[in-house]
């Protein structure tokens, strides 16, 4: 079953699975940023990792491992996770995070993640990463923002005081793959033009017009319960994002996809790695169900098609109208299907992504651009349309920039289904290779190619 599962890496030039399967890493904190740092280490195939927490404060701390007989959520992540990929080593570790014994753990880690609230604890570990020459990436979140910077630059420590309380599944998701990407560039760059270790502080707000800005420039109550989403595309993308949708409050999702999943996906799609040979909408709807059972989940194993046609379960836009979305996610690799979406005149968030970028946006009819007209999915149609399965892509995502991309989508679509009115006419871009790494892409004008919005 482990055959294959790093392919899609290992036709990215400059990734070295050889050498990112001998490194070893701590993650420092245990909460939800801490996790998605784990999550997307164990998945990418790092040999060796020590996760770190308190159990002592286990129960202010969120999570969608499903629990296990383990008394804390860092358990049940580490059981969980090693079963997504039982090639690596993994450990949880109890121990008090600000005792300057914790140094003993950290002497053979080849690369450090500190992803806790406290800045004492960063401040810890910025000098201690200072003077062993150890890659340190620290982070921070709160509820929906979040913010990081290289361990050589401990000035920002002070400034990321202010992000307190609980994390949020979305600034975690966002953070926490960049985190892995930043450690990445520092021993594994893809190539001589990339843009090394951040020089200043990364900000993510969903409550900032420009979304990667520190200050709020508008508040929006989060209430996703009763709104009815579809997702077409069981992924990459959507596992990540309809997560986060669910823990964001959502309870009404449709799920469609005719794929089944294959060995190459389990180092993207970690609710996969149990479900070889089943259609993956009827098994992300029944993981999904663990984490919120009270939720209405309901799986449609179909291929979206503009006609029926012969071979195939299939689903029509005018089938897909009838279950009277108020949001379409649209987590698809293929282009025809997109277009298909495209035309059909509803609020759809989409998403896409290369091993290197991300970009996500969100189209309101009458009153933003298509995805077609931001995109060019048309010039790509003709190509993709002899495509069967998204392992066929020729330059693959790994889930580093997956898991960005669906937290950036899922941000989206909270704001647009809480009716905070706070949408971008536009895409949200994140490429690894741009120092500012990621920003905000708007435009003036609108497009009549999809019927407005009633």
């Amino acid at each position: 079953m482990t055959e294959g599962r790093y392919s899609r890496q290992e036709m990215i030039l400059g990734w070295d699975q050889k050498k990112w399967g001998s490194m070893s890493a701590v993650v420092i904190g245990d909460d939800l940023l801490g996790q998605q740092v784990l999550e997307n280490l164990v998945a990418t195939g790092l040999g060796d990792i020590l996760f770190i927490g308190e159990k002592k404060n286990s129960a202010e701390k969120k999570g969608y491992y499903p629990n296990t007989s383990r008394d804390s959520m860092s358990d049940s992540a580490v059981d969980f996770l090693k079963k997504v990929n039982p090639e690596i080593k993994i450990d949880f570790l109890d121990w008090p995070l600000r005792r300057k014994s914790l140094e003993i753990f950290l002497e053979k880690a080849d690369l450090l993640f500190e992803t806790t609230n406290d800045p004492q604890t960063k401040g810890m570990l910025c000098a201690y990463a200072k003077e062993k020459r150890k890659i340190l990436i620290y982070g921070s979140a709160e509820k929906y923002r979040g913010a990081l910077a290289s361990g050589k630059n401990q000035e920002y420590i002070s400034e990321m005081q202010e992000l307190q309380g609980s994390q949020g599944i979305i600034p975690s998701m966002i953070i926490g793959g960049m985190m892995v990407e930043e450690a990445r560039k520092s021993c594994m760059p893809y190539a001589a033009e990339e843009s090394k270790t951040l020089k200043t502080l990364f900000w993510y707000n969903l409550f900032s017009k420009e979304r990667f800005e520190k200050q709020n420039d508008f508040h929006a109550t989060v209430q996703l319960s009763g709104k009815s989403i579809v997702s077409v595309g069981a992924g990459a993308l959507a596992t990540p994002c309809l997560t986060a949708l669910l823990l964001e409050g959502a309870d009404d999702i449709h799920i469609i996809d005719y794929d089944i999943p294959s060995t190459s996906n389990l180092s993207r799609q970690i609710f996969y790695y149990d479900a070889q040979g089943r259609p993956k909408a009827l098994v992300l709807s029944e993981k999904l169900g663990v984490i919120r059972p009270k939720a209405k989940i309901r799986a449609l194993n179909a291929k979206l098609v503009e006609e029926k046609e012969e071979g195939y379960e299939c689903i029509t836009p005018e089938q897909i109208k009838g279950l009277s979305p108020e949001l379409i996610v649209s987590c698809l690799d293929n282009f025809e299907a997109r277009l298909i979406l495209n035309k059909m005149g509803m609020p759809l968030v989409h998403g896409g992504t290369s091993f290197r970028s991300a970009k996500s946006s969100l189209s309101i009819p009458g009153k933003t651009l298509c995805p077609d007209c931001l995109f060019g999915f048309s010039l790509f149609a003709a190509e993709e349309k002899k495509r069967d399965s998204c392992d066929a892509v020729p330059e693959p995502s790994i889930i580093s920039t997956s898991k960005i991309c669906a937290a950036l989508m899922a941000g989206e679509a909270v704001l647009y289904l809480s009716g905070a009115g706070e949408h971008i006419n536009g895409y949200i871009a994140y490429d690894v290779f741009e120092a500012s790494r990621a920003q905000v892409i708007k435009k003036t004008n609108i497009c009549n190619h999809t019927e407005k919005e009633k």
